[in-house]
């Protein structure tokens, strides 16, 4: 086949599944902006193929909390502009700031995916949901939201960071727009019993 055959043909592939009622970006962009609380449970994959997982806490705008379970202790958490990452082996907190971190997406109080974001495409994510995939006009990191269909739910994301090291973080018993206390962001180090 053909170099210019097989563009087609995979162009044609790529569309398809938007021109058969996959949601369009304002549908997700309105989706994302359905919620002001959400928690749920989660795994993430770290580049190393390590697991950890815990609990995901977000309140728009400003507030987010990853509490791990495993690694127990561990905890980052999104106030006042910043990250903060607790880690309890050296009982330590790192700092960033939080607008050089993809965290900084879903703390706006309106997600626009127009506005400092360059929409990559959308796309077939297995055989029940779709991936969007954006990046901010810096291009610093790559991040894959992942969405499942019927109805639309945010299952998790995928981030290639400017290292080009992946970290896949995986969504469950998600629950939006109940009643998240403001003490669940505070920070409240967790020493490990040696």
């Amino acid at each position: 086949m053909h170099t210019r055959a097989r563009l087609l043909y995979f162009l044609l592939l790529m569309s398809f599944p938007v021109l058969g009622g996959t949601p369009s970006v304002a549908d997700l962009e309105d989706y994302l902006n359905s919620f002001t609380t959400l928690e749920a449970n989660f795994v993430q994959i770290n580049p190393d193929g390590t697991q950890a997982s815990g609990q995901f806490f977000l309140k728009r705008p400003h507030n987010l909390k990853f509490d791990y379970h495993k690694p127990k202790g561990y905890s980052t958490l999104a106030k006042d502009g910043w990250l903060e990452l607790y880690d309890p082996s050296f009982e330590d907190t790192s700092y960033l700031e939080l607008e050089f971190t993809p965290a900084r997406f879903f703390l706006s109080k309106e997600i626009s995916l127009s506005k400092d974001i360059i929409v990559k495409g959308i796309f077939p994510e297995g055989e029940t949901g779709i991936s969007l995939v954006l990046t901010d006009t810096n291009q610093s990191a790559l991040v894959t939201l992942i969405f499942s269909l019927s109805p639309l739910t945010l299952r998790g994301w995928r981030i290639l960071d400017p290292q080009r090291q992946f970290t896949q973080l995986f969504l469950t018993e998600l629950k939006v727009n109940g009643d998240l206390p403001d003490k669940i962001f505070s920070f409240s180090p967790k020493k490990l019993s040696h």
